[in-house]
């Protein structure tokens, strides 16, 4: 069977740049997984991970987070997978950026 073309089935256009999907088998659930790399200076806005249905890739998110929280001043990436399809401006507008 191949891949849906846009990700998730009922999607109408391609995610952002920088978002993969992965489309698991029908056994599967859930059936696409996104994973896509975001990068700011600013809090880390936790909330968007609810709102994405989101999680960190590796452990390594986590502990960035923590460690970085009180130094804006410092840019740093982090890794994420989520269920939902990332919005671009939301993620932007905490003046974070998804990577390519």
């Amino acid at each position: 069977m191949l891949p849906p073309l846009f990700g998730a089935p009922w999607e109408k256009e391609p995610p952002p740049h920088g978002v993969v999907t992965h489309t698991l088998a029908e056994s599967e659930r859930p059936r696409v997984v996104y994973e896509y790399e975001v990068r700011g200076d600013k809090t880390f806005p936790l909330g968007l991970l609810h709102r994405d249905r989101a999680w960190f890739a590796d452990p390594e998110g986590a502990q960035n987070i923590l460690a970085y929280q009180r130094r804006h001043e410092i840019s740093y990436t982090v890794r994420l997978h989520s269920l939902r399809r990332p919005s671009l401006d939301l993620w932007e507008s905490y003046g974070w950026t998804i990577l390519d």
